[in-house]
């Protein structure tokens, strides 16, 4: 699965929990497996010369140090972990 793919099935995956995600924190080598992504690279504006100032899936850049995730409530959702299930809270 691509890194777009994996931010898609999250973004839709807290979607369908109720709550809205905010912001997408990528590390520079997620920036850039998403530059070279075929899938989303004609989703890019070309207008827009600096990647971190584009949006994916209507969610504004955040640079991140160590992890690539979803913002949701001010919470980070992970992209290379599944979140908790319901019954673990």
């Amino acid at each position: 699965m691509s890194l777009y793919d994996t931010i898609e099935s999250a973004f839709l995956q807290v979607l369908k929990s109720g709550r809205t995600p905010s912001r997408l924190h990528l590390t520079e080598a997620g920036l850039q497996t998403l530059i070279n992504d075929p899938t989303l690279g004609a989703a890019w504006t070309p207008s827009i010369p600096d990647f971190w100032e584009q949006r994916v899936l209507g969610m504004p850049l955040q640079k991140s140090l160590a992890h690539n995730a979803i913002e949701v409530d001010g919470e980070l959702v992970l992209l290379d972990r599944q979140p908790p299930s319901p019954s673990a809270k």
